[in-house]
């Protein structure tokens, strides 16, 4: 082999690494940016969580809207982050799941809608109020441990 091929095979050879590497950190990167969103999704759910058993049995008129208007907006920050994970992952039994809870987080989010635009009686407001604790309550376990295994990189996104 004279030294032209060498220096022809060397630089393919580089390349080549080059190219792997490249593929390796986007891949990489990719799972590093689903973990990232997945810590704020367990942080919305743990903050959520509290919110509903804190705010579950309070039915005070003064402070009904500023509940609601709260539990609107971590419920939006929630879906939002839960659409980003959807969109980025492959798995069909990951994507049910987060539909699933996303279904439940859509109804609260009108339930929530329900008690500032029409007027309810405390003991309906509480009604709701348990309502939407309890649905939430009932799939936030399901969400959780799959939100977990993705921040703790157990579980990939898109190979893109």
């Amino acid at each position: 082999m004279s030294l032209e091929q060498l220096s022809i095979c060397a630089t393919f050879f580089g390349a080549l690494t080059a190219l792997i590497i490249f593929n390796q950190w986007r891949m990489q990167k990719g799972s590093e940016v689903i973990a990232n969103e997945a810590k704020t999704v367990i942080y919305n759910l743990k903050k959520l969580s509290r919110y509903y058993n804190q705010n579950n049995y309070r039915v005070d008129r003064n402070t009904i809207k500023h509940v609601a208007k709260d539990g609107i907006s971590l419920i939006e920050d929630l879906i939002e982050s839960l659409d980003f994970i959807y969109r980025s992952i492959d798995s069909r039994q990951d994507k049910v799941t987060i539909l699933l809870f996303s279904r439940v987080l859509n109804l609260n989010f009108y339930s929530y809608k329900t008690i500032l635009n029409i007027n309810k009686t405390d003991i309906e407001i509480g009604d709701i109020l348990k309502d939407i604790s309890s649905k939430y309550n009932e799939n936030n376990k399901d969400i959780l441990r799959l939100i977990v295994s993705y921040s703790l990189y157990k579980k990939q996104s898109k190979s893109v």
